[in-house]
């Protein structure tokens, strides 16, 4: 799994670029590392470039449950947003399991899964 990062100032908003067969350690590990950097009040992960055939529902829980590791950090996203942009239809479905995993664990910010990279940023980009 290779993971790009772009950090966009003017929009307050980290990119993470997705390629290859992602495993659940790897995605562990990527996101460590947006929540122990400088964080960004949006926030865009894109698999529209990745494989989530080796993830099963069980790594989508225990994935939820590594992002509340950090949820001392959560204040700093405030009334931020995260898309997720899935193209294909299994890690669409992944990826809607991964923010319904996290609609109980109040986050202080909007999650959305999205098939286009193009109507994430639409969505960032309006006011809520």
């Amino acid at each position: 799994m290779e993971v790009i990062t772009h950090i966009d100032k003017s929009r307050n908003l980290t990119i993470k670029t997705v390629k290859g067969k992602m495993s659940a350690s790897e995605i562990k590990t990527a996101i460590s590392e947006f929540w122990e950097s400088e964080l960004t009040l949006n926030a865009l992960w894109d698999l529209s470039r990745a494989s989530v055939l080796p993830i099963t529902p069980q790594d989508v829980a225990d994935i939820t449950s590594h992002v509340n590791t950090y949820k001392e950090r959560f204040e700093g996203r405030k009334g931020g947003k995260t898309a997720i942009v899935a193209s294909d239809d299994l890690g669409y479905g992944m990826s809607r399991m991964f923010q319904t995993h996290g609609e109980g664990k109040d986050y202080p910010f909007q999650m959305e899964v999205f098939r286009t990279k193009s109507d994430a940023l639409k969505w960032i980009g309006k006011n809520k």
